[in-house]
């Protein structure tokens, strides 16, 4: 089996951390984020690091992908942050400080 090469991202708050892997082709999603976590390749910020790798989202090129989407050479994982602030409830607080709402 051969080996593919791809990259994964993991956006923090004040950095990002980018690697570029080489693993068997057939690796999964979750595969890789469970193997560069395992190996250190990839740390969990602070405040993420109670979560639970596998309820974490992923996608490919800024599409969410089911844990089994199978990674091909030149896809970039992105690992997905929980969101620390609803987008839509912020727009609304703006709107009312504003005095638009």
């Amino acid at each position: 089996m051969s080996d593919i090469t791809f990259q994964v991202v993991y956006a923090q708050a004040h950095a990002q951390q980018l690697i570029s892997l080489n693993l068997p082709a057939g690796t999964t999603a979750r595969q890789a984020l469970l193997h560069t976590l395992e190996h250190g390749l990839v740390t969990l910020e602070t405040a993420d690091a109670g979560l639970d790798p596998m309820d974490l989202p992923l996608g490919v090129f800024a599409e969410r992908v089911a844990d089994d989407h199978v990674l091909c050479s030149g896809e970039r994982l992105e690992i997905y942050r929980p969101l620390l602030r609803d987008p839509m409830e912020r727009r609304r607080r703006v709107a009312k400080e504003s005095g638009k709402g």
